[in-house]
């Protein structure tokens, strides 16, 4: 008889979930343990029900997981001689709290807060989340006031097709500094939107959104006449499609994936014109553990009347974003405030080296912390906002090289503590900058 996991036929009998709280509904968990049912042969076995594992454990709707399998014959001594149950303890969430720390992917302004969740309201798998933050911003000058309000987020997930399709729905109310452009914005936007994956590469998701925002001088200092006649309260509907391609997402345990590549596509439509945008991530391997990677983004935002809303315009850096091209500060500017650009671009080339050699010599602990979780990353990007002619010729492109150290906080999220060169057309020496960033 062969001792081959692949040649062992098993015949899976039965498949059960434990419960301590009975929140989930027997179809929601059903869909976790459906393909274990199919196995037949002991390999495919063990690779499905550590599958379903998984999948349990990222839906975040439980605190814990576990799994064991069994004969039906040793069990209860009435099953077959090939069959076997596969036995899934899950302990289940009803309220998750958690504090810390985030990075605004709009200015890239430090953020901490509480977010407070409900998993799994109704048992389908549905996810209601609550945010309460507040923007940690150590540039905002001495003149300008404290912003005392918090930023307030409340996202409703309901699956229609656990996997596949789901609605959205998001609440969002923040009171943003804007030091670079001396402003300070005050929005609340609504969004309510259907996000289908085709397949494990491919999603998109398409959404209706409103926005109430409120425009006012951060200091007393001047403003340009520009902006000023942008202050007050406005409002602003649109249409938005989203397109996500990624071969790279199925990696474990490492900075940045080995291979494959990222696409995604952002367009809003709205009364007055559109806004695009797109994002493009391509990772190639050198040699044993080291990695290459090139990005290039672009967004272009056209209106009818030619004159854009300055908090539609792209930016590029932040506030403690190292490749942050001096605060949100490079392109246009005129008293002193930045005004942004109507389209921009932005590429880099990146090197990441594995700390694998390292965590080979101290062993251990160390090699487990070192390997492959972290690595030394170098690189060069270049960066550019304003009209679209000066964007595409090339002019006034600022650019940043340097390097440092790349710590996996989570699969897909490194945060880099790196050193940098930072040189714009502006200087005729480039400056030194430290600080941190969070993915690439």
């Amino acid at each position: 008889m062969s001792t081959r996991p692949d040649e062992i036929p098993v015949k899976v009998e039965r498949v059960t979930v434990e419960q301590d709280k009975s929140v989930s509904k027997p179809s929601f968990l059903r869909h976790f343990v459906r393909n274990v049912e199919t196995a037949t042969d002991l390999q495919s076995l063990l690779v499905e029900s550590q599958l379903a594992k998984q999948k349990m454990e990222q839906s975040g709707c439980f605190k814990s997981v576990d799994v064991a399998i069994d004969t039906t014959e040793a069990y209860d001594g009435s099953g077959s001689a090939t069959g076997y149950q596969v036995v899934y303890d899950v302990k289940e969430k009803k309220l998750s709290i958690s504090a810390g720390g985030d990075l605004s992917p709009e200015s890239m302004t430090p953020e901490g807060g509480v977010k407070i969740g409900i998993p799994n309201v109704f048992g389908y798998g549905e996810k209601i989340q609550m945010s309460f933050g507040k923007d940690i911003d150590t540039n905002r000058g001495e003149e300008a006031p404290k912003n005392l309000f918090p930023n307030v987020s409340i996202n409703l997930n309901y699956p229609l097709k656990y996997d596949k399709t789901s609605i959205d729905g998001d609440f969002t109310s923040t009171n943003r500094d804007k030091p670079w452009s001396n402003l300070r914005e005050e929005s609340m936007i609504g969004k309510l939107g259907v996000t289908h994956k085709f397949n494990d590469n491919l999603s998109g998701t398409l959404s209706v959104n409103a926005r109430q925002m409120n425009l006012s001088a951060l200091t007393k200092k001047d403003v340009p006449v520009t902006i000023l006649e942008q202050f007050g309260y406005s409002k602003r509907e649109c249409l938005t499609a989203s397109v996500n391609y990624d071969t790279s997402a199925n990696y474990i345990r490492k900075v940045v994936p080995s291979n494959g590549f990222r696409v995604k596509f952002d367009g809003d439509v709205f009364k007055s014109g559109y806004k695009a945008f797109a994002d493009l991530a391509f990772y190639q391997p050198l040699s044993t553990g080291v990695t290459g990677v090139f990005t290039a983004s672009g967004g272009y935002l056209s209106t009818k009347s030619g004159k854009s809303q300055i908090s539609d315009r792209f930016f590029i850096g932040g506030n403690n974003n190292i490749r942050g091209f001096e605060m949100n500060s490079h392109g246009p500017r005129e008293t002193g405030c930045a005004l942004g650009g109507d389209a921009s671009c932005q590429v880099g080339v990146h090197i990441y080296s594995s700390l694998e050699l390292l965590g080979q010599v101290f062993k251990g602990i160390s090699q487990q912390l070192l390997s492959p979780n972290a690595a030394i990353h170098a690189f060069a990007v270049a960066g550019n906002v304003g009209d679209i002619s000066s964007v595409l010729q090339g002019n006034h492109y600022a650019y940043c090289y340097g390097v440092g150290v790349a710590i996996s906080l989570f699969q897909g999220i490194p945060l880099n503590l790196e050193t940098n060169i930072l040189g714009t057309s502006q200087h005729k020496l480039p400056k030194f900058q430290a600080g941190f960033s969070i993915a690439i």
